[in-house]
């Protein structure tokens, strides 16, 4: 797998911790990595990591984070934290900490 590393400095208290992302599916080509370990502020939530990635991969990436209004994660994403599939609510109140990993799994429909 490929590693890259991205610096986020948004950090409120200047505390930044280190999380890896892992990507599948479109994401792997919209972002042109498998995964990547990204620093961020340790007062981030996984919502505002998402705002940031959105911010670095432009309006491709975006799309396919996020529903129209720009603030509501899609309902055919699948995001996990740690190896738990996260909701809504997860995602927009759980902050990053070092060492997490954080998967994003696009929801494929299909028939056979």
């Amino acid at each position: 797998m490929d590693n890259m590393k991205n610096t986020f400095t948004s950090a409120v208290n200047g505390s930044m911790v280190k999380i890896r992302v892992q990507y599948f599916g479109s994401f792997r080509e919209t972002t042109g990595h498998n995964e990547e370990e990204v620093e961020i502020s340790s007062e981030a939530t996984v919502h505002e990591l998402l705002l940031k990635l959105s911010s670095l991969y432009g309006p491709t990436f975006k799309n396919e984070v996020f529903q129209e209004n720009g603030k509501i994660i899609r309902d055919d994403l699948m995001v996990s934290i740690n190896g738990s599939l996260s909701n809504q609510e997860k995602i927009t109140c759980t902050r990053v900490e070092s060492g997490d990993v954080i998967m994003l799994l696009p929801i494929f429909i299909g028939g056979g």
